[in-house]
């Protein structure tokens, strides 16, 4: 329905085209949805998609299983896989797998990041990475919920910003979490519980810090060999010296 609705279309099946070129490219593709001006107008052999919105997925050519919902959503998805946006501009530069992004301009300047999830507007704005490859990981697998919740991660790996604005005062930290309005993390590997307005922070039980001996295994004394030890202003044999003990952390 529209003007060229997949006008290409040889063997794909089970396509369905709504709206101004709508899959208009489409070959061999099957089991896709567009509805809106040039959505999923690129697209070739990818399946499994749904586009609805003006060029949502429009670059999309051979990714599968992408939901894109909003103007501009996916729009540079070419091969990505696995993603879904929801939101004018939600991850709109992105080919990287398995995003998901709900807000206004959600994930916006992602590239080939790979496992974020955003929700809320700009949240996530400025994650970009190459994903993760051979070589390393980058901007991927980030967590953020809340307006601009981590919008100054770039290149960061891990982190979790819930909150209004939670964010990092750096865009290339990894495993770290800020949970309240506007909790800042500045390193990597840290926890930040609220801002500065923050006066207590309380539990209904103790924290427990894990350097326990019930966490621990191959336990076991470990003996120091000192030239002499004097006991009482006397020599005293090995057998009497007093032996701390050693252990292996356990991982949990």
């Amino acid at each position: 329905m529209g003007l060229s609705p997949l006008l290409f279309n040889t063997v794909g099946s089970s396509n369905t085209a709504t709206g101004f070129e709508a899959l208009r490219s489409n070959t061999t593709g099957d089991n896709n949805t567009a509805s809106g001006f040039h959505a999923l107008s690129s697209n070739t052999t990818g399946d499994n998609n749904t586009a609805s919105g003006l060029q949502a997925l429009l670059s999309n050519t051979i990714g599968d299983n992408n939901t894109a919902s909003g103007v501009n959503a996916l729009l540079d998805n070419i091969d990505g896989a696995n993603n879904t946006a929801d939101g004018a501009f939600a991850l709109s530069n992105s080919t990287g797998n398995f995003n998901t992004a709900t807000g206004y301009g959600a994930l916006l300047t992602n590239t080939n990041g790979a496992g974020n999830t955003a929700t809320g507007s700009q949240a996530l704005f400025n994650t970009t990475g190459i994903g993760i490859t051979a070589t390393g990981v980058s901007g991927s697998g980030n967590t953020a919920v809340g307006l601009s919740a981590g919008f100054t991660n770039t290149t960061g790996n891990f982190n979790t910003f819930i909150g209004y604005t939670a964010d990092a005062n750096a865009g290339t930290y990894s495993n770290s979490t800020a949970i309240g309005n506007e909790a800042i993390v500045m390193a990597s590997n840290q926890i930040r519980l609220g801002n500065q307005n923050i006066t207590s922070i309380q539990a209904q039980v103790g924290i427990t810090v894990t350097s326990d001996r019930r966490r621990k295994k191959d336990i076991r004394r470990f003996r120091a060999k000192p030239d002499k030890k004097i006991v009482d202003g006397q020599a005293a044999s090995p057998s009497s010296w007093k032996t701390p003990f050693i252990a292996t952390c356990m991982v949990w």
